[in-house]
């Protein structure tokens, strides 16, 4: 009788079930052991579908830190910009660059 289920079926008894029924001993083999697959199954499935989610929590998270670094040296950059203009604002133009109609910057002197 037992042998004879589906496998859905199956399942529904050994979930339901008290077990209190007349059930010989090699049934409850049988029982045991589809007891043995459906949890290796199921547990098999659950462990596949938490590290899918780790794992997407986790590249979430680095592109969010690497976002987070490209803001943080963009507002770097712009401070910088931001920095050179008010100072560049409150100078006097040298006679060479009203000459030649370029600001002259301490990274043009290196050059």
């Amino acid at each position: 009788m037992i042998s004879k289920m589906t496998e859905e079926e199956l399942l529904e008894f050994l979930m339901t079930s008290e077990f209190e029924s007349d059930i010989s001993p090699d049934e409850f083999r049988f029982l045991l052991s589809r007891w043995r697959y459906f949890y290796r199954v199921i547990h098999g499935s659950l462990q596949r579908t938490r590290q899918d989610l780790t794992h997407e929590v986790d590249s979430l998270r680095s592109a969010l830190d690497s976002a987070e670094m490209g803001k943080l040296a963009a507002q770097m950059e712009s401070a910088r910009k931001e920095d050179i203009i008010h100072s560049l604002k409150s100078r006097k133009l040298t006679f060479r660059e009203r000459w030649t109609g370029k600001i002259i910057t301490k990274e043009d002197e290196d050059k």
